[in-house]
């Protein structure tokens, strides 16, 4: 049944990612706080009224030092995933969810002390292998993928994949021993990172003694929510995966996530004709695909 969650999970994620793409690229001018301030906080009022919808009560206010932390690290992922959505493609900043194994090996071998499988090793070099034909482009100012963007890629990956595992660990922890469901977590731990990103907007509006101007950008507020809708479903369904399966279970799970935002990609800039800012030339498509697969394969022998 896990598996079940988990699938519906990334289809909401890869939709959430498609749709926050093109509102980004109509609305280039929003700044990084802004846009992230928006999108969050369309975010924080669904998750409270889908958990009184679900509940039928109002959501149980739960503080917590972990949970005070993994808000405020929500709200710095916010901004950098709108770093993502303005400098690099989405499908090849999706990838990087495939490289997780790599972030946890080094910690086996050289904390736990671990010894790799035969079938690990193959599995890294495949990894590597499939990234690096993703990531292939003929050498033009269009296409070409520029080591600042490699790097921003990496960074926040890392961050990422912390981030990920936290929130699991920490759910997992609330619902077995507090029995906090899902809806309240969300509720709780959104509700910091809006009240973080709310502080950080009205600094920066003191500092510049300037009124925000989210108020212009009406278009990107209509795009965000439609966007944070398929959000909610996309971590509904991830901390629902959770309360039944282990945080490696559904970890390993996000390997299909590329395959799946790939598939939604091709179908939203080519069928659909909305502008995603997406390489999806013909031979820029057959390394990607090819890349997708061997990256697929390489994450289920290096988990």
């Amino acid at each position: 049944m896990w598996q079940i969650y988990s699938l519906i999970s990334l289809l909401f994620g890869a939709m959430e990612e498609t749709i926050d793409k093109a509102t980004m690229v109509s609305s280039k001018t929003i700044s990084h706080l802004n846009a992230a301030w928006i999108r969050n906080t369309i975010s924080f009022l669904i998750s409270i009224v889908v958990a009184i919808i679900i509940n039928r009560a109002l959501p149980t206010v739960f503080v917590s030092l972990p949970i005070i932390v993994l808000g405020v690290l929500y709200g710095i992922s916010a901004i950098t995933y709108t770093v993502l959505l303005k400098q690099v493609e989405i499908t090849a900043s999706s990838i990087m969810q495939s490289f997780v194994p790599l972030v946890f090996l080094p910690i086996d071998l050289f904390v736990f002390n671990y010894h790799l499988l035969p079938r690990q090793i193959i599995g890294i070099i495949v990894l590597v292998v499939g990234g690096l034909v993703f990531f292939y482009r003929k050498k033009t100012d269009t296409q070409s993928i520029n080591k600042k963007q490699i790097f921003l890629l990496i960074s926040i990956f890392l961050f990422d994949a912390f981030l990920i595992g936290f929130e699991g660990y920490l759910f997992k922890d609330y619902f077995e021993n507090l029995n906090l469901s899902e809806t309240d977590f969300l509720v709780n731990v959104w509700g910091v990172m809006f009240l973080f990103l709310t502080a950080l907007l009205i600094l920066r509006s003191l500092y510049k003694r300037k009124i925000p101007t989210i108020h212009l950008h009406k278009k990107y507020i209509k795009g965000s929510f439609f966007s944070k809708i398929t959000d909610y479903g996309n971590s509904f369904f991830s901390l629902k995966s959770l309360t039944i399966a282990s945080v490696s279970q559904t970890t390993a799970f996000h390997v299909f996530y590329p395959v799946v935002l790939l598939a939604i990609v091709i179908g939203t800039q080519k069928k659909l004709k909305i502008n995603l800012e997406e390489y999806l030339d013909r031979e820029s498509l057959i390394f990607k695909v090819c890349g997708v697969i061997i990256i697929c394969f390489g994450a289920f022998f290096a988990r």
